[in-house]
């Protein structure tokens, strides 16, 4: 990232368009990187938002399961 979030805050639109037009421009690139950059780390942590949803729903069912066979073998004793 080119700036922190607290960094790009502090920047002030009309002191950039009041300035020179490379000055905007710059400022400009930089910040659609960090939007790219922002972009994909959203979507990575999106990913593994669901993976970890399906391991949580699939070690659930597992517990679900084994905790009924537990039971069944309880009431053959």
């Amino acid at each position: 990232m080119n700036k922190d979030t607290e960094s790009w805050a502090r920047v002030d639109a009309k002191s950039v368009a009041s300035g020179s037009q490379a000055q905007a421009e710059n400022v400009l690139k930089m910040a659609l990187q960090d939007i790219a950059s922002l972009a994909s780390a959203l979507k990575i942590s999106q990913q593994e938002s669901v993976r970890i949803g399906r391991n949580r729903d699939m070690w659930k069912g597992q517990c679900e399961r084994q905790a009924v066979q537990l039971s069944k073998l309880g009431r053959r004793k």
